[in-house]
């Protein structure tokens, strides 16, 4: 979301000592930055996130979300891998949940439960999951992550979190309406590093 958003690409750029611009899907832009990068390790944040976009453009979702070109680069460079994935990889419906159960809470969902993505996001981040199983043993990391909160990102660029969402309508509208049939969890940003 942020890649294609320039101001970010501003904003991002004046933390930085340097930046380059990748398009995932493009063979030449990848291989002109590995040549130039030699990565030891990648830590790759780039996705297509809107589960309603990704339902509109399937096509652009498993572009981004399973960039294949990328990882095949990757791969080759023999370089390791952190990336991310989403709560969006299983159903959502209790009959999944096998583990994570605790007396007198409500089910949770553990890495040990199948997968059931019920929308294109999510089957895409299986995907992506599997691949760097697959592409990656004993180098690729994959951070199963749902709901990330934390402070609002520096400059300007518009992408929020769902709690800064409501925050957003609330100051506004008396009223903000939400999923009644979700139960979500929530990742601090700070507990990721």
């Amino acid at each position: 979301a942020y890649g294609s958003n320039v101001r970010f690409a501003t904003d991002f750029a004046a933390q930085c000592s340097s930046m380059s611009a990748l398009n995932l899907t493009s063979p030449s832009s990848v291989l002109s930055i590995m040549s130039r990068t030699q990565p030891d390790i990648v830590i790759h944040l780039a996705s297509m996130s809107d589960p309603g976009r990704c339902e509109l453009d399937q096509q652009a979702c498993w572009a981004v979300n399973v960039p294949l070109v990328f990882l095949t680069a990757l791969q080759r460079a023999n370089a390791a891998l952190i990336t991310f994935s989403s709560e969006h990889v299983y159903s959502g419906h209790p009959s999944d949940i096998r583990r994570g159960l605790t007396a007198g809470k409500e089910p949770a969902y553990s890495e040990l439960d199948a997968t059931h993505p019920v929308c294109a996001y999510g089957r895409s981040k299986v995907a992506l999951e599997r691949e760097v199983s697959h592409r990656f043993p004993g180098r690729g990391i994959v951070l199963r992550l749902s709901s990330v909160l934390g402070p609002v990102s520096r400059g300007r660029s518009p992408k929020q979190s769902y709690i800064q969402l409501v925050e957003r309508v609330l100051r506004t509208e008396p009223t903000f309406d939400a999923f009644r049939n979700e139960h979500r969890s929530f990742t601090w940003v700070i507990d990721i590093q």
